[in-house]
């Protein structure tokens, strides 16, 4: 689920805070099936990655892991959900990672928040094999759309998009003082461009009060112990809210009080935090107006016209990396066929030789060696042409199909002991609920590559 699919108040609902995060994956990768498994959960979606054993129900799997995580209902948000199958689910991730697939397109902060999201599966130990190399060339790709293109040209990002909305409403910041709620990365890029755009003073609050100094020094402002915040709302002109706290911060009450001091004056609230930090109650109050991240979109145009230029670049960057991962995907399924194929040819060639040795008792040790040389030669010259073909396979859509066959032709069996077909395992996922769209794709060995888009 992401900006596009939900509003804010469905998205903030199953949106994972960083304490919530490391339980969330020990849950999804206890899922039946989901054998590795990531989360990226920032303010404008959540997305569940999963290498998964099988498809058939898988979806439904994950819907039932977010409604129990989260103690909410699957009717709040199934009609909000789509998913990726196969070759789509990299290719939607390098899209988000180059900024394609946010509310701004080329924002830079999504690119942190996708190493991050690895970064965390990696120390739960949720991230295997493929989506440790999926999620590498997700931020391969991220880079090379900002240093190849100038589609993050601007810096525009959700923090900057905030500030351009208080310059319409109070048209120059210079003289006006600032409260910034929260002290993460988000909070500090905020106090840049308030700075940049020229605020007169900054505060600080945060949770924890040594943050709250430690980023206030950096920017020549004061900070305030979180629980004091309430009392300085009367002497700030704009407030802006990014905490991780699963709850309304600021209450009506709180802001009603603040307008009784205040004489009229207007109150600039923005909350770009998801969950909610401001209860929207606080828009009923005269003089003050409260802008949520979804309102931020009104905002997105700037600089749009420059960046929608840089779309078809990234585009092809997209694809070309998309192109390399699924090689590598494809390649990775060839490697268990050949050497299954290596190791059978020779065991009947040891076997052979072995055989043949013990009738010619007293062969002198240069012939015996002689024999063995022979016989690697000929298996290497029988395998040549079949490795060849098996190789050639695997840079093909179609390699789970042909390897498959291959090693049925050839004797090997099933790596994983199930000869169903990835096919007719695909088949449970068709035409399920709304906002889903459905393309199976196999990456051999029975696993499936899902990214499926949850709320945030």
């Amino acid at each position: 689920m992401n900006h596009k699919t939900a509003s804010v108040e469905v998205r903030e609902v199953l949106s994972f805070s960083p304490s919530r995060l490391a339980p969330g994956l020990q849950r999804l990768k206890a899922t039946p099936r989901v054998e590795e498994a990531c989360i990226l959960s920032t303010c404008n979606r959540t997305e569940i990655y999963c290498v998964c054993k099988g498809l058939q129900g898988i979806r439904e799997s994950l819907a039932s892991f977010l409604s129990d995580f989260h103690e909410t209902p699957e009717e709040g948000f199934l009609p909000s959900l789509y998913q990726h199958i196969g070759e789509q689910a990299p290719q939607h991730l390098f899209e988000v990672a180059s900024g394609l697939d946010s509310m701004i397109v080329g924002e830079s902060e999504i690119l942190s928040q996708v190493r991050e999201a690895l970064q965390a599966a990696q120390q739960e130990g949720t991230a295997g094999p493929t989506l440790n190399s999926l999620f590498r060339h997700a931020l391969q790709c991220g880079k090379r759309a900002r240093n190849e293109t100038e589609i993050s040209q601007g810096g525009l990002s959700v923090a900057s998009v905030a500030v351009e909305l208080a310059k319409s409403i109070f048209g120059n910041l210079n003289g006006h003082r600032t409260m910034v709620l929260g002290a993460g990365e988000t909070s500090e890029l905020t106090l840049k461009h308030l700075v940049h755009s020229g605020v007169s003073a900054v505060v600080v609050a945060n949770r924890s009060y040594e943050r709250a100094v430690s980023l206030a020094e950096r920017f020549q402002g004061s900070a305030v112990k979180f629980d004091a915040f309430p009392e300085l709302l009367p002497k700030v002109d704009i407030v802006i809210a990014s905490t991780s706290a699963p709850h309304f911060v600021c209450s009506k009450q709180a802001v009603a009080a603040a307008m009784r001091e205040r004489k009229e004056r207007p109150l600039l609230l923005i909350d770009i935090a998801v969950p909610r930090d401001i209860d929207p109650a606080v828009n009923e109050l005269p003089d003050v107006f409260l802008y949520d991240i979804d309102d931020l979109e009104k905002v997105v145009q700037v600089n749009f016209k420059d960046r929608q230029k840089e779309i078809p670049k990234v585009q092809r960057i997209v694809r070309e990396v998309a192109g390399e991962f699924n090689a590598w995907l494809r390649a990775r399924e060839a490697a268990p066929l050949i050497v299954s194929l290596q190791d059978k040819a020779e065991g009947l060639r040891l076997a052979e030789v072995t055989r043949a040795l013990g009738k010619l008792d007293g062969l002198p040790d240069g012939q015996r060696k002689a024999v063995e040389e022979m016989t690697r030669r000929l298996v290497a010259k029988l395998l040549a042409d079949p490795l060849s073909a098996i190789r050639q396979f695997s840079g093909r859509e179609d390699a789970s199909y042909r390897l498959k066959i291959v090693r049925e032709l050839l004797g090997l069996g099933t790596e994983d002991g199930d000869s169903s077909s990835p096919v007719a395992q695909d088949e449970g996922l068709s035409g399920d609920a709304a906002g889903t769209e459905t393309k199976p794709d196999s990456n051999g060995n029975g696993e499936d590559v899902i990214a499926t888009d949850e709320p945030s």
